[in-house]
């Protein structure tokens, strides 16, 4: 069986939609991912340039499986989420100090305060950190639609909206953006007309959908958004925009204006991607991002490719910068950084090599501003250095990288035999 593509479980495994079932979170959203590949990673010595920062202990006591990335403070603090494991199982915010020391600093319950938190963090200037979940919040006879939350440094925990589905989207799936008046920008997965939801959500917690998508040619299944110099927004769906790619289409690059007319920017056609998740800001209001599948044929089950790096203007003028080629180079990206120099930094789920089952292990890869990519470092499994390093990394430091893998680490944590993730520094 093939690699799970990088989008939550809310998004697509190998092609199919797998929407998180918040009554039976157990049951729908852990993943073994013994099972996703076969058996168990094998075992790899301590590499070099790579150090274990943490490895996560698991239930009941810490988090397990981190798949998303990590949000530093001034202090060299690193703050992330762990969807699953917590006091209730329900995941569990966490901060991790320069001297190693990890804290659970949230628990959530399932309830009104939120379930499974599926991505990356925020933070302001005084250390509050924000964030979203798939699961709790208003209740309808179901578990809840999500919530968007924002986390005090001491822990406390203040939910500023719940998703209530239907016109106002549910399932909020990628990082938040905070402008420079502290107004928060998202997407839901689904919600509005059944395809997914933009939304801002103000200081004092006022929720307003700023566009709902309708699927087709208008594109559906929305992922990053990143806030623009004149207050328009920018971002990606993972499909729509055509009749490719099993007639549901590739996915879109689209602008937003305040007033809420969309404009579809690019809309891929599988040779230069499929499935549009990741968006970042770039220099001089050009844009970045990646695909989890298309470009090159191969990986998968379904052989629809190992996914791109690619670089697009506000005008719309687009460039494919790398196409993963799978095994040594990886494959199925997710997660994008840009530093001063203009050089990419971001993650691979699989490639790398042939451990892991013959998939590999996952990699962190650089890629230039003229498209050369390298392989910073091919993750071995097992306890040293993890594997499947979901949700890219951040910068801190002098030339260190810093992100989390989803497996590996403690080889006895009772709530995955195959480790319960680790937090790891890479020196480029």
């Amino acid at each position: 069986m093939g690699l799970v593509t990088p989008m939550g479980p809310g998004r697509m495994i190998n092609g199919f939609r797998l929407r998180p079932n918040c009554n039976s979170i157990a049951a729908t959203i852990i993943i073994s991912l013994s099972a996703l590949l076969g058996s168990s990673p094998f075992g790899g010595a301590f590499a070099a340039g790579i150090t274990q920062l943490y490895a996560f202990q698991g239930a009941p006591d810490d988090g397990c499986l981190p798949n998303a990335g990590l949000v530093s403070d001034s202090a060299g603090n690193l703050y992330g989420v762990t969807p699953q494991c917590g006091a209730f199982g329900w995941g569990a915010v966490f901060k991790l100090a320069p001297n190693g020391a990890e804290t659970i600093l949230h628990s959530f319950t399932g309830g009104s305060d939120g379930g499974y938190p599926p991505t990356a963090l925020i933070i302001d200037a005084a250390g509050n950190l924000y964030g979203t979940t798939e699961c709790g919040g208003a209740y309808d006879g179901d578990a809840g639609y999500g919530v968007v939350f924002k986390l005090a440094p001491d822990g406390t925990e203040t939910v500023l909206h719940a998703f209530a589905d239907g016109n106002d989207g549910e399932i909020p799936e990628v990082p938040l953006v905070m402008d420079s008046s502290g107004n928060l920008y998202g997407t839901t997965l689904g919600g509005g007309y059944g395809y997914g939801t933009v939304f801002s959500v103000t200081p004092d917690g006022y929720e307003s959908v700023l566009y709902a998508f309708q699927g087709g040619n208008d594109g559906a299944d929305p992922g990053y958004v990143v806030v623009g110099t004149q207050g328009n927004l920018y971002g990606a769906t993972a499909s729509g925009g055509g009749t490719g790619c099993g007639g549901g289409g590739c996915g879109t690059v689209f602008e937003l204006a305040p007033g809420g007319e969309k404009t579809i920017l690019h809309a891929f056609k599988g040779k230069d991607g499929m499935g549009p998740v990741v968006l970042i800001a770039g220099k001089k209001g050009g844009l970045y991002g990646e695909t989890g599948t298309g470009g090159t044929s191969g990986c998968g089950v379904d052989k629809d490719g190992c996914g791109t790096v690619f670089a697009i203007t506000a005008a719309g003028k687009f460039k494919t910068l790398h196409k993963f080629a799978g095994t040594d180079d990886g494959y199925y990206p997710y997660g994008l950084i840009l530093d001063k120099t203009g050089v990419l930094y971001g993650t691979t789920v699989g490639g790398g090599g042939t451990g892991c089952s013959n998939e590999g292990c996952g990699t962190v890869f650089e890629v230039t501003p003229q498209g050369t990519e390298t392989v910073l470092y091919a993750f071995t499994g097992g306890s040293s250095d993890g594997w499947f390093p979901f949700g890219g990394v951040i910068e801190m430091g002098k030339n260190e990288l810093y992100g989390t893998t989803e497996a590996g680490g403690n080889l006895n944590c009772v709530s995955d035999p195959d480790g319960c993730g680790t937090i790891y520094k890479l020196k480029k």
